[in-house]
C-alpha cells in the first residue's frame, strides 16, 4: 500500500491540508477556551466551536482517502464541501471552486476487482 498511487493528488493534497488547518484551529480553540474558562471571556464558546470543527476535521480526511482510492464517497464528500466553501469569501471560495473542478470532470476511480473464475 505504500506503492499505491494517488489516483486523484491534485484533491488528496487539497483535503490534507484542510484538514490540518482544521485541526490546528481546533487545538488552539480549546486550549485558549480551557485557559480562560475562569475570566468570564467566552471561553466556552471557544470550547464549543473547537469541538464543532472537529466534524469537518474527520470529513476532510474521510474525503482525503476516498480521493486517494479513488472512491466516489470521496467525489461525493469533496462536492458537497466545495459548494459549502463556495460561501466563504475571498480564500475558501477559491478553494472550493478548485475542489468542484476536480470532481467535475474525469474521476479517476478504483481499479475494478478482478472477476471471480
Amino acid at each position: 500500500m505504500a506503492n499505491e498511487v494517488a489516483r486523484n493528488p491534485g484533491l488528496l493534497n487539497v483535503h490534507r491540508i484542510l484538514c490540518w488547518v482544521y485541526a490546528i484551529c481546533a487545538v488552539w480553540l480549546a486550549f485558549e477556551g480551557l485557559t480562560h474558562l475562569g475570566d468570564n471571556s467566552g471561553a466556552r464558546k471557544d470550547v464549543i466551536l473547537a469541538v464543532l470543527v472537529i466534524p469537518l476535521v474527520a470529513l476532510h480526511w474521510y474525503a482525503a482517502e476516498g480521493a486517494r482510492l479513488g472512491k466516489t464517497y470521496g467525489r461525493t464528500i469533496s462536492q458537497i464541501m466545495g459548494v459549502i466553501l463556495l460561501f466563504a469569501f475571498p480564500v475558501f471560495t477559491a478553494v472550493g471552486i478548485y475542489m468542484l473542478s476536480r470532481t467535475g470532470g474525469k474521476w479517476h476511480d478504483a481499479p475494478a476487482a478482478p472477476e471471480a473464475q
